[in-house]
């Protein structure tokens, strides 16, 4: 599997939620400065909470925009069925169709390669950290789950 391609895909995604986050602050801001917003006592925070609103949109603005760096600086290896689980390693697990790629800048967004579902999990998620030093053949518990799966295929 092309890890250059999903790497492309979970770009594409964070550039569109940077866009959507720029958009949402730069609304934060007209409210926070509008002249409706202006306090008329002191339990009218309309204008303080636009510009709470406005802050905590520039903190996701800026890990967005880390998170596009380090996906386009990200060049992962190509791991061999006897190597040890690392960041960049696409695991497949007994038992379900999913694959889980392991992204050091990404976590949670399921993509589709052909027919085959991606999902994104980065080193330091619950399962991330239980796949980590793990190879083909171990077995893993998944968080919240009875059952526990083994690997069966690395790339």
């Amino acid at each position: 599997m092309n890890k250059q391609v999903l790497i492309d895909k979970l770009i594409a995604l964070a550039e569109n939620n940077l866009e959507e986050a720029e958009q949402a602050l730069q609304a934060a801001h007209a409210a926070a400065i509008d002249d409706q917003s202006v306090a008329e006592n002191q339990y009218d925070t309309l204008g303080l909470e636009a510009s709470y609103l406005a802050l905590g949109q520039s903190k996701r603005i800026a890990e967005l925009k880390s998170k596009v760096q380090g996906l386009k600086a990200f060049s992962p290896a190509h791991f061999k069925e006897d190597d040890e689980i690392g960041a960049g390693a696409i695991v497949q697990l007994d038992g379900t169709p999913t694959l889980y790629f392991l992204c050091p800048f990404s976590g949670g967004e399921t993509l589709s390669a052909g027919n085959k579902t991606i999902i994104a999990i980065s080193p330091q998620s619950p399962l991330g950290e239980e796949l980590l030093e793990l190879g083909v053949g171990d077995t893993v518990q998944l968080p919240n789950r009875q059952q526990s799966f083994e690997i069966i295929a690395l790339e």
